[in-house]
């Protein structure tokens, strides 16, 4: 178990509470040194967890009160779809006083109960003015309804009536607003229309193929430019060749590896697996936990390297990336922090 008030209120409110809505309780509730010492206190309890390094860094600025509640939140994402919370410890509040309480309105049946019982109330007075409506409709044939939109969903509000269902309380009223009104005179005009445009298609069409057919012959086919084919790299290595190539060079990064481990030991565990290694260079950590080598081999002899049977565990082989300004070590240790 540990004790940490702000730590206990994400792990609680988390499966039940927006994200956005924590973090503005975070920043509203909590001090600026109670949220960094949080997130002191969760980053050694993910310790070993993939993908959560990231946001264990230390912030500065002006914001970093800011960007450690995103971190806290992140991380906990992390644990989350990596399935690992059960790996977290158990976070405790020792001070009640510092466990903030988020209200949501969704969650009082109260509320619920009101918003249903003022539902149903609209609904059933919409019922009998459309009732009533009908009424009249059947009493003079020949007057016309001064309310379209009544005329057309008078069944369904019949129907929806007598449910008592909240869902289909709100289908209802949605369906009131969105129902057309419905006519025999505009029925005949939508007929004409369709036959018209039926017609129009009609014509269109054998229009169309007259005029293909005159003109078939000038139509000319569409040559399209062929591709270009990709060069082809020479690999063979014998010697009785008359001539030689420039081979193109790789940089690699090898990193991950024992603060003891030198240039000429991995120049010579390279060269045992057909490897020829053109340089090597050594970098350390700023923590001095391990270090890493830059490596410039042949181009045809990289795929050896990111082979992972050969090398121990936890050495990690990836290429170097260079950056627009001096390659010096801060360029390779900034790519393993």
């Amino acid at each position: 178990m540990v004790q940490c008030e702000l730590l206990y209120f994400v792990n609680g409110s988390y499966d039940y509470h927006p994200l956005s809505a924590i973090k503005s309780t975070l920043a509203e509730f909590y001090r600026d040194d109670e949220i960094l010492m949080g997130k002191q206190v969760l980053a050694q309890s993910v310790d070993g967890i993939d993908g959560v390094q990231q946001f264990c860094k230390n912030r500065i600025g002006v914001n970093k009160v800011k960007a450690s509640i995103d971190d806290i939140m992140n991380i906990f994402k992390v644990v989350d779809e990596s399935c690992c919370r059960d790996n977290l410890p158990t976070f405790c509040a020792a001070k009640k006083d510092r466990v903030p309480i988020l209200t949501d309105d969704l969650s009082d049946i109260a509320a619920i109960r009101l918003e249903l019982t003022q539902l149903r109330q609209q609904l059933n007075s919409l019922t009998k003015q459309l009732s009533t409506s009908n009424q009249c409709k059947c009493t003079n044939p020949n007057a016309k309804v001064s309310d379209p939109v009544a005329s057309s969903v008078i069944s369904r509000a019949d129907v929806n009536n007598t449910s008592t269902d909240m869902m289909a309380c709100s289908d209802s009223a949605i369906s009131l607003v969105t129902s057309h009104p419905v006519d025999d005179s505009s029925n005949m005009a939508d007929h004409c229309v369709t036959d018209e445009a039926n017609t129009t298609r009609k014509e269109n069409k054998q229009t169309f193929v007259s005029t293909l057919k005159q003109n078939i012959e000038k139509f000319q086919q569409v040559s399209y430019k062929k591709k270009k084919k990709s060069p082809v790299v020479g690999h063979s290595a014998a010697e009785s060749q008359p001539f030689k190539g420039v081979y193109k060079k790789s940089v690699v990064c090898i990193n991950r590896l024992h603060p003891e481990t030198t240039e000429t030991m991995v120049s010579d565990f390279l060269s045992s697996h057909g490897v020829n290694v053109l340089s090597c260079f050594r970098y350390e950590n700023t923590d001095n936990r391990y270090v890493l080598m830059r490596v410039c081999v042949p181009q045809p002899h990289a795929s050896k390297l990111y082979n992972a049977d050969i090398w121990p565990l936890g050495v990690v082989v990836r290429p170097w990336k260079f950056k627009s300004h001096d390659v010096t070590q801060e360029d390779g240790a900034a790519q393993t922090n």
